[in-house]
C-alpha cells in the first residue's frame, strides 16, 4: 500500500491488538468492536477503485484471532461484533435512536474519507472515494438526504469528469447485477453466500438511493433506472 494514502488493510488487526492490551489490564474478558459492519466485514472484492476495508475484520479471522488471543492471556477470550450482520444505514438508525437530537451533530463531526485524511476545520471530504460515497448512500437511504460537506458530488458527475461517477457505476453493478441478479464470478458468490440477506439489503439499500438522488447525471439516470431482473 502506498504510503502516503493513510490507509493501513491491516489497521483491524492492530485495533484489536491493542483493545486486548487494555482488556488484559482491566482483568476483563470481551472486547467489543464496531470499527466495520456489515458487507465491508465479509471483504468483498473491490468493489471499485479506492474500496479499502480492512481484511482483518472478516468474521472467520476474528475468530481464529479470538482463539490466539485466548492462548495468549490464558483466559476465554471474547470478540463481540455487534455491527456484524448490519448494514450502514442500520447501523445509523441505531445511532439516531440513542443519540435523539445529538444524532445531527454526530454526522456532522464524522469523517469518512479515504482520500483526504483530516487536516484542521479545512479538509473536506472528497466525496468520490468508496468511504464517501457508502457513507452519502446510507444517510441518504435513511433520511432522504445528506448535508455534509463534500469537495464533489459523484452523482452529478459525468463520465469524462473523473472517477465519481465510474465508481457509482461499478457499486450499481455490483449491487444490481452482481448481488441482486446473482451474477457475481466465483470468489466474490462464495463470500456474498456468508450472508445473502445482508448483501441483499444493502444492495437494494444502493440502488434505491441512487434512484432517488435529484442531482444525477443523464448517464447514471438511466443506468440507475433500468430494471432488475430476477
Amino acid at each position: 500500500m502506498p504510503l502516503d494514502t493513510g490507509i493501513s488493510n491491516s489497521r483491524g488487526l492492530i485495533f484489536l491488538g491493542l483493545a486486548s492490551i487494555h482488556l488484559y489490564l482491566n482483568k476483563s474478558n470481551t472486547l467489543i468492536t464496531g470499527g466495520e459492519n456489515g458487507v465491508m466485514m465479509h471483504n468483498p472484492p473491490p468493489l471499485f477503485e479506492g474500496s479499502k476495508p480492512t481484511r482483518t475484520m472478516d468474521p472467520n479471522f476474528v475468530r481464529l484471532l479470538q482463539g490466539l488471543l485466548s492462548d495468549i492471556y490464558g483466559e476465554d477470550i471474547q470478540i463481540k461484533t455487534p455491527f456484524l450482520k448490519m448494514t450502514k444505514k442500520e447501523v445509523l438508525e441505531i445511532a439516531k435512536q440513542n443519540l435523539k437530537e445529538n444524532f445531527k451533530t454526530a454526522i456532522e463531526c464524522s469523517y469518512s474519507c479515504f482520500s483526504q485524511q483530516p487536516r484542521g476545520n479545512e479538509t473536506k471530504m472528497c466525496g468520490r472515494c468508496c468511504a464517501c460515497l457508502l457513507r452519502t448512500i446510507s444517510i441518504r437511504s435513511l433520511q432522504g438526504y445528506d448535508n455534509s460537506t463534500y469537495e464533489r458530488s459523484p452523482f452529478s458527475e459525468d463520465f469524462s469528469d473523473g472517477k465519481g461517477a465510474v465508481n457509482v457505476m461499478d457499486l450499481m453493478r455490483f449491487s444490481r447485477g452482481g448481488v441482486l441478479q446473482y451474477k457475481l464470478p466465483y470468489v466474490a458468490a462464495k463470500i456474498v453466500k456468508q450472508d445473502e440477506e445482508l448483501f441483499h439489503r444493502f444492495a437494494q439499500d444502493v440502488m434505491d438511493t441512487i434512484r432517488n438522488v435529484p442531482e444525477k447525471s443523464y448517464h447514471l439516470k438511466i443506468e440507475s433506472e433500468r430494471p432488475i431482473f430476477l
